[in-house]
């Protein structure tokens, strides 16, 4: 596999990854953006188009490394801080994923 496809393939996997967090964002008032349902909405909506289960523990990391998002644990669970909403944002329009409603909207659990 070539360094282009294997960029491509990448940039692909963030935007998928991104675009199940701005789901998740825009399907509750409330939203808890935990890296558990991150991982699990995204092995059901993607689970065909790749070769390997997303385990939270992978899905971590490729939101901490591939997205330079935050992290912390609350309750047992890995969530991305709302601290972290103003680079979501950012991500979101850099990847030219539009926000079903805006992430300003959202009251963040």
């Amino acid at each position: 596999m070539s360094y282009r496809n294997q960029n491509n393939e990448r940039h692909s996997l963030e935007a998928n990854v991104l675009q199940i967090i701005r789901d998740i964002l825009s399907s509750s008032q409330n939203p808890r953006l935990s890296v558990g349902k991150i991982a699990k909405r995204f092995g059901d909506r993607y689970r065909d188009e790749y070769m390997v289960w997303i385990t939270p523990k992978r899905m971590g990391g490729i939101i901490r490394k591939n997205l330079g998002l935050k992290t912390q644990k609350s309750h047992g669970e890995y969530l991305i801080p709302p601290s972290e909403m103003p680079k979501l944002r950012l991500l979101l329009d850099q990847y030219g994923i539009n926000p079903a409603k805006s992430a300003d909207d959202v009251d963040y659990v």
